[in-house]
């Protein structure tokens, strides 16, 4: 079963012009509205990188985002 991450969803067929130096927001959504850890993987954090994403901001919990820099 072919799957496609959201954050490569995003990224993808975008002019570089507009990912260049840009922050991007990463939030997983349970069944009960809750939020949960959404944490780019290291091919995401790859393809971010590499299309010249500068900061990650993801979900942790309803409470807590995280966030790093590329």
């Amino acid at each position: 079963k072919a799957t496609l991450h959201a954050e490569l969803g995003v990224i993808l067929g975008i002019d570089r012009r507009i990912t260049e130096g840009a922050t991007i927001f990463v939030t997983r959504v349970g069944k009960e509205g809750d939020y949960k850890m959404s944490m780019p993987c290291a091919m995401c954090h790859e393809a971010m990188r590499h299309v010249g994403i500068k900061k990650v901001v993801y979900s942790i919990n309803n409470h807590t985002v995280g966030s790093y820099k590329l």
